[in-house]
């Protein structure tokens, strides 16, 4: 690990450096920027500071286990209905 950063500091900076990235990329495709996606990805921060915990048994890890897969299918289809609704209403609003 580079000397000064911890751990919490890494995270959070790679996983706010993938989410800028990934809205960089859906700006660019849908020629708009929004930041649905952002927000999404950096909601998951808490989530896995509350997840990651030692106090978390074995019930809490397949409860974390099952949050993930549901957030895994469910987010992509939440990001498509919300960038598919802001191109609509561009295009359609009158």
């Amino acid at each position: 690990m580079l000397q000064g950063y911890t751990r919490a500091m890494a995270l959070t900076g790679t996983i706010l450096f993938s989410a800028i990235f990934h809205e960089l990329v859906l700006a660019v495709t849908f020629r708009r920027a929004r930041i649905y996606l952002l927000s999404l990805m950096m909601l998951q921060m808490p989530l896995i500071w509350a997840f990651s915990g030692r106090f978390l048994d074995r019930t809490g890890r397949r409860f974390a286990n099952v949050v993930f897969w549901f957030s895994m299918f469910v987010g992509p289809a939440i990001l498509s209905m919300l960038y598919a609704r802001e191109w609509y209403i561009e295009i359609y609003d009158e």
